[in-house]
């Protein structure tokens, strides 16, 4: 086959053919989640970090609201819209700083659960928000998979596949993923999923979360 310089291609391969397979799989790379597998995401997101529409610490005491939203802290918090629970009127910033105080300041721990910490709280937040921190997650996280994996790569990766990646950088983080499952990574990227669910216990963290992801792995071809 001759190629645009004249030349003939020994692989028999059409340049056109090559360049529209490689703007189709852009295409395909740039196409967010979306559809059932968002649905089931934003599902198993909210099984494991909890839906909360007030102020909570963690158990490693991080302050956190919504689904799974951190605060690092009270500058952070005040970008938030908070509203007033009783009047359902919005929080001025003194309220949100006051009311983040309050909560850093209570006692934390496996033995304490979020709905302990909503009587010290006045504000909340509406499902409007939470809806839209979730979405936001989603897309930046997305964004991350695809820096560590490569976005066509990643984009082509089973369903079960994405949900186990995307449970890993929400609870671990993209630097943790990143660089402290080095092994977990190799196997990922080599498609070799029954390796990488070998690979994917996190410490911390329910053994029902960590038997989720690894079951997603593991039964993925």
């Amino acid at each position: 086959m001759q190629r645009p310089d004249g030349k003939i291609d020994v692989n028999g391969r059409s340049h056109r053919k090559i360049n529209e397979q490689l703007t189709k799989k852009a295409a395909v790379a740039a196409v967010p989640i979306s559809g059932s597998l968002k649905v089931t995401l934003k599902s198993q997101i909210e099984r494991y970090e909890g839906r909360v529409p007030h102020m909570y610490l963690d158990t490693k005491g991080f302050v956190t609201v919504g689904v799974g939203h951190l605060l690092k802290d009270a500058a952070a918090a005040k970008q938030i819209a908070f509203i007033v629970r009783e009047t359902g009127q919005p929080a001025s910033a003194k309220q949100i700083e006051e009311e983040f105080n309050l909560i850093k300041s209570r006692f934390f721990g496996e033995d304490y659960v979020a709905r302990d910490f909503k009587a010290f709280t006045k504000l909340q937040l509406t499902e409007t928000v939470m809806n839209a921190q979730v979405d936001h997650h989603i897309k930046t996280f997305e964004k991350e998979l695809k820096s560590i994996y490569g976005s066509a790569e990643f984009s082509a990766f089973p369903n079960k596949v994405k949900l186990a990646l995307f449970d890993m950088i929400f609870n671990l983080g993209m630097t943790k993923l990143k660089n402290t499952f080095p092994k977990f990574n190799k196997h990922i990227k080599a498609g070799d999923y029954k390796k990488a669910a070998l690979e994917s216990s996190r410490k911390d963290i329910a053994s029902e979360r960590n038997a989720y992801v690894y079951n997603l792995l593991v039964n993925e071809k």
